[in-house]
């Protein structure tokens, strides 16, 4: 009777282990490739992770604002209710660690057709974050301008477009 786990004579073959590290070098070969061929993509959807995560980070500390002052902010360096503002000092006030700084200021693809569209007219074309207050302090939307359109989120009908990641509260 033959024992487990031992090769029979004149059998030959890769091991599961052989097959699963052979294939692991072939996709780490191709992912560097990848990145060779193509650096700006990756480089800016990289940028566009760090731009969500900022806007998450910026959301935290509206959150706290809005649990100590039972609002979130409404009058922000002298605009009224419904103008977007950038995200600055002013507006977060001491919440959160730090005002997030976008990794990589640029603009869109094509500014005439792409970017953040606020009220279908206003048209937000360079990268940043911009807090838009509303119902008297009852809500807010907040969004950046992406370099990469795969990540786009609109908030519903009032911040549309392609490049453009929203988010509201």
């Amino acid at each position: 009777m033959p024992r487990p786990f031992t090769k029979a004579k004149g059998k030959y073959g890769f091991t599961l282990v052989e097959l699963m590290i052979v294939v692991s070098i072939i996709g780490l070969m191709a992912g560097v490739l990848l990145f060779i061929l193509k650096p700006e993509v990756f480089a800016g959807r990289t940028r566009d992770a760090h731009r969500v995560t900022a806007i998450k980070s910026i959301q935290t500390a509206l959150s706290l604002y809005q649990a100590d002052n039972r609002t979130y902010p409404t009058l922000v360096g002298g605009t009224t209710i419904g103008d977007p503002v950038p995200v600055d000092s002013s507006l977060l006030g001491g919440y959160g660690d730090a005002i997030p700084v976008d990794p990589k200021p640029a603009t869109v693809a094509d500014p005439s057709t792409n970017g953040c569209f606020y009220n279908g007219t206003i048209r937000y074309t360079s990268t940043g974050y911009y807090y838009v207050p509303q119902d008297s302090g009852g809500s807010y939307l907040l969004f950046t301008t992406l370099e990469d359109s795969a990540a786009d989120q609109p908030c519903g009908t009032k911040v549309v477009g392609p490049y453009c990641y929203c988010t509201h509260q």
